[in-house]
């Protein structure tokens, strides 16, 4: 069930004001399921459905590391994959697959967690890493390199308000 609230004039700063208007208005109360009926989510993002969808995204990338390993080489960067990468990047699709499998079978909020810190770790050391070169020097191939940044990035933020 939603709370409405209807926006009156306020300042943008305080707790009653616009924010925190905006956050009220946008929480639904949660009747069982995984959490606790006193439990609050923002727009109906639960630890469990935020697990299911990083599963889903993780297994597709593994998914393509398994079969196309040279896109995810040519895809993002301006260099040819060698039987090299692919074959490091192969490798991957094991860790992943064998990563998503453990968090299917974890409790809800504890595989939130470890999902959130995938997302987080892969944010940092892969895309926005190629992007802004802080470990690596890398002249990264757009707009196709906008899908990992965008993603990763979203996928960091919706942990965060799946774990609140």
């Amino acid at each position: 069930m939603a709370v409405l609230v209807a926006l009156q004039p306020r300042t943008l700063h305080s707790k009653t004001g616009y924010v925190g208007q905006l956050r009220a208005a946008l929480r639904l109360t949660c009747s069982g399921g995984l959490r606790h009926a006193s439990k609050t989510m923002v727009l109906g993002l639960t630890p469990s459905l935020y697990v299911k969808a990083g599963s889903a995204i993780f297994g597709v990338y593994g998914i393509q590391m398994l079969l196309v390993p040279s896109n995810m080489m040519t895809d993002h960067f301006d260099a040819p994959a060698t039987k090299y990468t692919d074959f490091w990047i192969r490798g991957q699709a094991a860790s992943l697959g064998s990563l998503i499998y453990c968090l299917q079978n974890m409790k809800a909020e504890l595989a939130a967690k470890a999902m959130l810190g995938l997302s987080l770790g892969i944010a940092i050391l892969y895309p926005f890493n190629a992007k802004f070169g802080y470990l690596s020097q890398l002249e990264v191939k757009y707009p196709m390199h906008y899908v990992p940044e965008v993603l990763m990035a979203g996928m960091t933020i919706a942990g965060v308000l799946a774990l609140k």
